[in-house]
């Protein structure tokens, strides 16, 4: 993971509602950034162990990623490959993250759109209280009124 991208996720999230929104969908389109091209580029891949025989007769295995329908057949990984590479590749993990994570920058962009329904209520009730508010101060004038005329 880039340096970018580690700084981006690890910050924390705290404050303004709206403040967080943005903050999370800048975590989120950080990490779409650096994962989008690898999902494009490995998409349709899957990962296999394949044998070679050398000159001597004994066998040897290597990782690779191979395809039917890409072009090139297959992409060699190497002979021993880290096991969160291989799960990863194994169960597609790569694409439903991104999946996922699109789905998230979606959820965050409708709700800092439903963010502006509250601000509207939050206006309505604040003039709501002042109509309230100088209702009462007009009753209590009036109220002094009365008692003074009689």
């Amino acid at each position: 993971m880039s340096l970018v991208v580690q700084e981006v996720t690890s910050m924390p999230i705290s404050g303004d509602p709206r403040a967080v929104l943005i903050e999370l969908k800048a975590r989120v389109l950080g990490l779409l950034a650096k994962l989008e091209p690898y999902t494009e580029k490995y998409n349709g891949y899957t990962l296999e162990l394949t044998w070679v025989r050398n000159k001597v007769g004994k066998r040897y295995y290597y990782w690779y990623l191979k395809s039917k329908h890409r072009s090139p057949k297959s992409i060699y990984i190497g002979r021993s490959v880290d096991i969160d590479v291989l799960h990863k590749f194994r169960n597609r993990e790569l694409s439903h993250i991104v999946a996922r994570l699109k789905r998230i920058l979606r959820l965050l962009t409708e709700l800092e759109q439903l963010m502006d329904t509250i601000d509207v209520a939050e206006q309505l009730v604040k003039w709501i209280n002042e109509q309230e508010q100088a209702e009462q101060e007009a009753k209590q004038k009036l109220h002094e009124l009365r008692a003074i005329q009689g």
